[in-house]
């Protein structure tokens, strides 16, 4: 284990204000060369931007659970992370107070909600619920929210879901840090996962068309946080 960090991030629309803000450069011939992976690092310094990359055959950002899981292995396998870092949007809940921009640390561990196996020995396997390291500090210090991050493949939600979600207290779903923290775990690699608040799951206007409206602001929070965040880390 070495002092690196890496960064995974499933859309480039997500990962290039953050590639900008920390002055990357393009890393060629890091990952297996089957893989669509793109990899940044910041100059003079151990940190790298992990990116899904595009699916070949329908040209567009490999966004959800598998495309994360590939990501984190092969991050840990060729660059020996000390942490991994699933960074990128999320949909929030407006009745909690959320605002758009608004940008979440982990809190306590990242747990899977559409990972369905009702059926014992499976009823804890579904959620998994995946340590993350302890953020208190780091968020008081950044003015970073905290909150539980659950992970599934769907944009969208039946209001019995994202509201059955709400009750149990979860802060932000995403489609890719239950997968991330999955792998870390396994490997014994510590994880945490920040995300800004792209949209609202409890509010009557279309997710699709909430997100492609508050994208850009979004993601040029997240970028800012992030910035603030390796700094502190490094």
């Amino acid at each position: 284990m070495n002092n690196t960090i890496a960064i995974i991030v499933a859309m480039y629309s997500e990962a290039r204000p953050i590639i900008s803000r920390l002055n990357m450069e393009a890393v060629n011939d890091l990952f297996d060369h089957r893989l669509p992976l793109k990899s940044y690092k910041c100059p003079g310094q151990n940190v790298y931007l992990v990116l899904n990359g595009k699916c070949p055959k329908h040209r567009v950002d490999r966004i959800g659970t598998q495309a994360a899981a590939i990501s984190a292995w092969e991050a840990i396998r060729t660059l020996s992370p000390r942490l991994l870092i699933s960074a990128g949007t999320a949909g929030g809940f407006k009745a909690n107070g959320d605002a758009i921009s608004d940008v979440y640390v982990s809190k306590k561990y990242i747990r899977y909600h559409s990972r369905i196996i009702p059926f014992e020995p499976f009823i804890s396997y579904q959620t998994g619920e995946f340590k993350c390291i302890d953020m208190a500090a780091v968020a008081k210090t950044l003015d970073l929210k905290e909150g539980i991050i659950s992970t599934g493949d769907s944009v969208v939600l039946e209001k019995s879901e994202w509201s059955g979600l709400m009750v149990q207290g979860i802060s932000a779903l995403d489609m890719e840090a239950a997968a991330i923290a999955e792998i870390a775990e396994f490997s014994g690699v510590d994880m945490l996962a920040i995300k800004v608040i792209s949209d609202f799951m409890d509010v009557d206007e279309c997710i699709v068309e909430q997100f492609s409206k508050n994208r850009e602001a979004a993601v040029s929070s997240l970028a800012a946080k992030i910035e603030q965040l390796i700094s502190f880390l490094v």
